[in-house]
């Protein structure tokens, strides 16, 4: 045997193990419904972005023409993330000043230009404090922008929560002053102040399987606990509470990110995905960056007031939209679920602005699972490779051995001439 032939057997077992390492079947397909043009958007449901990678790398599009052949169809994946475009905003602290009606902050812009958003850092830990924003453009004459707009902040053994940031329709002063009302003592550590654009946002709603509510009294909130029927990206909720008052509640959202199991069930641990107010004057969604989860726990903090009586609660996810460009065939399926998958690349990238402005939606037939990998898949083909590297080593071995005693032979042994 040669070191040619030798070096052939290795580089083709060498592949074959590459090649069953990598191979990996998409296990779910649907048909795509309804494509009559070139150009479609199609909407994913949950069921489908629960199967797939977060990263959304397994998502394929196929055709099948009449010959029977399969092609690859390109598409732009669009998953309508919260997007908020800040600008921040220079400015100087000009004024610091006491009286009984509290503290007040004076700001003065390096520039005009308009601003929706502060951000406060308070040195105190836990407050509970009105405040009121006004602006002007001489410091002689103010006019007010917030008013009794309140601010938070509880730190304890249970709870770390800080609400500090102003939003108010987009203003344009060179002076801004902040009036804290209190008699506390209260320490402004740093500001920030910016305008910010949030994109439009499209939403699902994803209907909870199980809603179950209890009152904590030792830290004075109310716990709701959410159970979803897909583990996928969420971003936004809602509250309605069955009340005829007034109110102005510190929120927290979290998400469960492991689990116990214990004989009385199931014990969740919690990270904060977002917080928020909930408040009668603004039914709007409390939002916060998509996290994947299917668990999730909202903390209402009541503090010393009477908890609400909430009777829903409504949790939205990101809409995740394909853009996808067809060719002329008999039917069309949309491919997922393959965890070793890689993000597509496609010419279309280069070309939206050639993509038509107004699409025709499409639809999606029944799921239909294409392969079921065996639970033992992975043991037998990690055997396998275990199998052939050792004879290969052997073979190696054998042969450099064989040739380097044949090499010795030689020299030892001469040939004799007559």
């Amino acid at each position: 045997m040669t070191i040619r032939k030798i070096s052939i057997i290795c580089l083709f077992l060498h592949l074959s193990a590459n090649a069953l390492a990598q191979a990996q079947e998409y296990r779910y397909s649907r048909e795509i419904l309804g494509v009559e043009h070139t150009w479609h958007s199609l909407t994913l449901p949950p069921q489908v972005v629960e199967k797939t990678q977060p990263s959304m790398a397994d998502l394929r599009v196929y055709a099948i023409n009449a010959e029977q052949d399969t092609l690859e169809e390109p598409f732009i994946l669009s998953r309508h993330k919260l997007i908020d475009k800040t600008q921040n905003v220079t400015f100087q602290q000009i004024n610091t000043s006491h009286s009984p009606q509290g503290s007040y902050y004076t700001f003065h812009l390096t520039r005009p230009q308009l601003i929706n958003h502060m951000q406060l850092q308070f040195r105190e830990d836990n407050f509970d404090w009105q405040v009121q924003l006004q602006g002007s453009h001489d410091q002689q004459q103010w006019f007010t922008i917030l008013q009794d707009y309140r601010i938070i902040a509880i730190k304890n053994p249970y709870t770390d929560l800080k609400f500090t940031q102003l939003n108010f329709p987009a203003s344009n002063y060179p002076y801004y002053r902040l009036q804290v009302q209190t008699q506390e003592k209260n320490t402004l550590l740093s500001t920030a102040i910016s305008r910010k654009d949030s994109a439009q946002q499209n939403w699902q709603e994803i209907k909870p399987l199980k809603i179950l509510t209890r009152e904590n009294t030792q830290q004075q909130s109310t716990e709701i606990l959410l159970s979803l029927p897909y583990t996928i990206p969420v971003s936004a909720l809602q509250l309605q509470a069955d009340t005829g008052i007034d109110y102005y509640r510190p929120i927290t959202v979290q998400y469960a990110i492991d689990s116990t199991q214990y004989a009385g069930g199931t014990q969740y641990s919690y990270a904060t995905a977002g917080i928020g107010i909930f408040r009668s004057d603004n039914p709007e969604k409390i939002v916060w960056e998509p996290i994947r989860a299917k668990h999730l726990r909202i903390l209402v903090h009541n503090d010393h007031n009477a908890p609400l009586p909430i009777h829903t609660a409504r949790i939205y996810a990101p809409e995740q939209q394909l853009t996808i460009r067809f060719t002329p065939a008999s039917r069309y399926f949309l491919a997922y679920g393959n965890p070793s998958s890689y993000l597509p690349q496609y010419d279309i990238v280069h070309f939206q602005d050639r993509i038509p402005t107004s699409l025709t939606p499409l639809t999606l037939g029944p799921e239909t699972q294409i392969t079921t990998p065996a639970p033992t898949a992975d043991f037998f083909q990690k055997t396998w490779l275990w199998i052939v590297l050792p004879i290969i080593t052997i073979m190696l071995l054998w042969y450099s051995y064989s040739l380097l005693r044949s090499t010795r032979n030689q020299q030892n042994n001469p040939p004799h001439t007559q």
